[in-house]
């Protein structure tokens, strides 16, 4: 999985090797972290900012990319930042 600004820098990617018709992927803070430090953000007061998360998945041997455009954006809950990936 690749991590691109909406501009579609790649700023980092991680190998995934799992199988199945359902999988779960963990999402890599550093990369969040980058992203959110280059920008280009939709709001400079909360650096929100487009995240594309790219995908290669096979099956049968065919591959194929998926393109995941998300929005990530700060949030403050008890005194504790988060970070919320929605698309």
């Amino acid at each position: 999985m690749a991590y691109l600004t909406r501009t579609g820098v790649k700023v980092a990617s991680q190998r995934v090797a799992e199988t199945g018709k359902s999988i779960k992927i963990p999402i890599q803070e550093s990369s969040l972290n980058e992203i959110q430090r280059i920008g280009p953000w939709l709001s400079g007061y909360d650096q929100s900012a487009e995240v594309l998360l790219r995908l290669g998945l096979s099956k049968g041997g065919r591959q194929r990319q998926y393109t995941i455009p998300t929005v990530m954006k700060p949030k403050l809950h008890n005194n504790k930042w988060y970070r919320w990936l929605t698309g």
